[in-house]
């Protein structure tokens, strides 16, 4: 392997280790916008039941 290869190998491993990072930060905004959802959720459903048994 030529200096070269090793040059081109080393920026590949570079733009992989970017890219997982970058994953691992959408997985991060994914969960917790999950998790806000189903809070949300769960509110609107005991409100929804809770105005049910008022009435």
């Amino acid at each position: 392997m030529n200096e070269r290869d090793k040059l081109v190998l080393l920026e590949l491993q570079n733009k992989i280790y970017q890219h997982e990072q970058t994953i691992s930060q959408l997985v991060k905004i994914v969960a917790s916008t999950n998790k806000k959802m189903t809070e949300l959720m769960m509110n609107q459903n005991n409100t929804t039941a809770s105005r049910l048994l008022i009435k």
